[in-house]
């Protein structure tokens, strides 16, 4: 059984080799070219794209966060579960659902008497707390050479 949706993702360098092995997949097919250009964050960290993630590639991203590696991105809905943005840092996975899965906000449910569901806001905090360790890491990147990812086409 099969829920793919589509999912964007940047990799800290220095974590980039580390993170396809845990996912088991050849990066190029999900490596963006624009003008022939690798896409990279303004800190040379690799951005990946795939069209086909089942199921949000969910169970390796838990994986790769338990290793300790670093990354954020977002996806789209699938056949059971809701479009989300994401981050892992300190060996922990943190996911928020959002409407898009574009980087938008967190949802955050409603009670039948109006009010917030306050786990979902403690759970949309931690995220924020976690997204920006997330982007003071991904500054700190010193990776050049082999672990900044493969050629565009290649």
């Amino acid at each position: 059984m099969s829920a793919p949706c589509y999912l964007n993702i940047t990799v800290r360098k220095a974590d980039v080799e580390r993170f396809w092995a845990t996912l088991g997949k050849d990066p190029r097919p999900y490596w963006n070219t624009y003008m022939n250009n690798q896409e990279e964050d303004e800190f040379g960290n690799p951005v990946y794209e795939a069209t086909d993630a089942n199921y949000a590639w969910y169970d390796q991203l838990i994986e790769a966060a338990r290793k300790g590696l670093v990354f954020h991105g977002s996806h789209g809905c699938g056949g059971s579960y809701a479009a989300g943005d994401f981050c892992a840092v300190s060996e922990k996975y943190f996911e928020v659902e959002t409407v898009c899965g574009d980087g938008s906000r967190p949802v955050v449910g409603i009670n039948e008497d109006g009010g917030r569901v306050e786990k979902e806001i403690e759970k949309a905090k931690e995220y924020f707390a976690a997204r920006k360790r997330v982007a003071e890491l991904m500054k700190e990147t010193q990776c050049t050479g082999e672990c900044a990812g493969p050629t565009a086409g290649g």
